[in-house]
């Protein structure tokens, strides 16, 4: 009677629920939900109009002056009044040289483009970020299975032991040994359902919810595959929009050297206008031109600045390039690990941890086993499926670090 019980419960926390209610909340819903409620995504499409409507702003000329000026009034003898005033009216208009409005907009440019990297890697930040979530709910769900499956069966073994231990078969000892077994695992039970709950919570926060009412797809967790060859993802590393930026910013900073030097050159205005002389009631035209002289100021500390710049931009650019490729090595490494512990574990470690149990409490049922032994099989198969979830949480989560770095994800056009 206890075999066929204790069979039961290993079926319980050891065969996956397969059963899904009609509310089952995807992982593609899921990131789907957190794309449209993200506030860090919002803020991102935000900057990015922002820097659009900068680049418009750049490519803009400066706007004509409308000047007015009187001369020859209310002074004295013959200038008394205004018979004898020369009222003159102009218009004046700043023309840029040097291609200073071009390196503007090529500033802008490069700085929109940025942008737009930034929001494709906000929105890979929250795809890896909700998978990560998602799994860790899984893991939760399956924890919580497994505790209240050991809770159950450590309430049996008391039950066996305590009736043991009342005909004199077996230590007192044994039967504290068996308390100590179940309050522990009620422990551990209470303990998983408080960290479901904030795993839940923290999945359903990155939509800006505060609940997840929905089950979740079990086979998210244990349906990721080996990674292919270390060089297949190397070779997409190039299209990561965090490393793309780096070009775009160093972009920026050549058309800002560029367009310092530029202001170097003087910009000169010209005036075209009409003069009214009030004592005769003639007329004449009036035409002028001004150039800023560059003596006091030719400058060239901009130009060092805005130089050093690039240089700061060119080693930003390899040092990011280096980081990207070494969190790449990393997470690949612990996909591929975990890929090999997860499948050891399934497939061997953990079906020989359940016959040892098994064959463990049928010894100390019928005499031929202490009860240490019994309690060190129930520990070593307890570790086993522990490690199990926690290698199939780090591939997935490694998995979503390989992808956050190799695959990036087209931005519809009416999402910029």
């Amino acid at each position: 009677m206890h075999v066929l019980r204790f069979t039961l419960l290993l079926m319980v926390f050891c065969v996956p629920s397969w059963s899904q209610t009609s509310s089952t909340l995807s992982l593609s819903m899921a990131i789907n939900q957190a794309l449209q409620g993200s506030p860090a995504l919002s803020s991102a499409k935000a900057a990015l109009s922002a820097a659009e409507g900068t680049e418009r702003q750049a490519g803009a000329l400066s706007n004509p002056e409308l000047g007015f000026e009187a001369e020859n009034l209310a002074g004295s003898g013959e200038y008394r009044g205004t018979e004898v005033a020369e009222y003159t009216y102009s218009i004046s208009q700043k023309v840029e040289l040097g291609g200073k409005r071009t390196s503007r907009r090529s500033l802008a440019g490069a700085e929109r483009q940025a942008r737009h990297k930034d929001m494709q890697a906000t929105q890979m930040d929250i795809i890896r970020d909700v998978t990560m979530a998602y799994a860790e709910v899984l893991v939760n769900e399956d924890k919580l299975k497994l505790a209240s499956a050991r809770e159950s069966l450590a309430k049996d073994v008391l039950a066996n032991v305590s009736q043991r231990v009342g005909a004199a078969r077996d230590p007192l000892i044994y039967k504290n040994q068996a308390d100590v077994t179940l309050a522990t695992a009620r422990l551990e039970n209470q303990k998983v359902q408080r960290d479901l709950q904030l795993a839940k919570r923290k999945l359903a926060s990155l939509w800006g919810d505060t609940t997840l009412n929905e089950s979740l797809e079990s086979t998210v967790l244990t349906s990721v595959t080996v990674p292919e060859p270390l060089n297949v993802y190397q070779s997409k590393l190039v299209a990561n929009p965090d490393l793309q930026r780096y070009e775009d910013l160093r972009s920026a900073k050549a058309a800002a050297f560029q367009l310092e030097k530029n202001q170097n050159i003087p910009d000169p205005s010209f005036s075209l206008g009409v003069r009214d002389f009030r004592e005769t009631g003639h007329q004449a035209m009036v035409a002028g031109v001004s150039l800023p002289l560059p003596v006091f100021n030719r400058n060239s500390g901009n130009i060092a600045r805005a130089g050093a710049e690039i240089t700061q931009a060119e080693q930003d650019a390899k040092q990011a390039r280096l980081n990207a490729e070494q969190a790449l090595h990393e997470a690949w490494l612990d996909w591929q690990t975990a890929h090999s512990e997860a499948s050891e574990l399934q497939t061997r470690i953990i079906p020989a941890a359940q016959d040892a149990l098994t064959l463990s409490r049928q010894g100390y049922e019928r005499g031929r086993f202490s009860f240490l032994e019994v309690l060190n099989a129930q520990r070593t198969l307890a570790e086993a499926e522990a490690q199990r979830l926690d290698a199939l949480q780090r591939q997935l989560n490694a998995k979503a670090t390989v992808e956050r770095l190799t695959t990036p994800i087209t931005i519809p056009t009416g999402d910029q």
